[in-house]
């Protein structure tokens, strides 16, 4: 799995994507992948470490809110990371808030790249008729990627739920409205 992951992270270089440097054995015969450190780790837990206001907006350093810009360059940053994959044919299939890492400049650097696909294997897998098996976070997949159908559409639909998450600091759909969540996709 791990020289999987390597592969394809060498493939998507780009300065919004978390680099692969090599990988390394382990003495119990597995591979460790040598990435590049992102100091402030993922973007929910580093949401996380900071208060809420009553209104629901976030504090950041020393209460200073994150200004609505810095939200948005984030979101732009991790349009030009899936584009780019896109471009190259490769799909994230995980995309969620804890797959968008933050670097020591505090810009986007996507990854978790283990569950990801490419064309070839989607045209495949339609020819065959077959559904695409893999990891995928139930609140962040499309009906299509429930459903063992992913496409393209299912990345862009875990970004607009991301972007949400960058914006607000929140899941868009939460454990408490699962229900309606599972209701509203099945429609669809």
């Amino acid at each position: 799995m791990a020289t999987f992951e390597s592969e394809r992270l060498l493939l998507c270089a780009s300065p919004y994507v978390l680099g692969c440097y090599g990988m390394a054995p382990t003495e119990e015969g597995s591979w460790l992948l040598l990435l590049e450190h992102a100091p402030y780790g993922d973007i929910e837990s580093y949401y996380s470490r900071f208060k809420r206001k009553d209104d629901g907006t976030i504090h950041w350093d020393h209460y200073e809110e994150w200004p609505m810009w810095k939200r948005f360059e984030l979101i732009y940053q991790l349009v030009q990371a899936l584009e780019h994959m896109h471009s190259l044919g490769v799909y994230h299939r995980d995309l969620k808030p804890r797959n968008v890492m933050l670097s020591s400049m505090l810009t986007v650097l996507l990854g978790d790249f283990g569950g990801t696909t490419d064309q070839e294997r989607l045209d495949e897998q339609a020819e065959n008729k077959q559904g695409q098996t893999g990891t995928y976070t139930p609140f962040y997949a499309d009906s299509h990627a429930r459903t063992k159908r992913f496409s393209p559409k299912s990345d862009v639909y875990a970004f607009a739920l991301t972007a949400y998450f960058i914006l607000y600091g929140k899941h868009m759909y939460s454990k408490q409205n699962k229900k309606a969540y599972e209701d509203n996709t099945e429609k669809n």
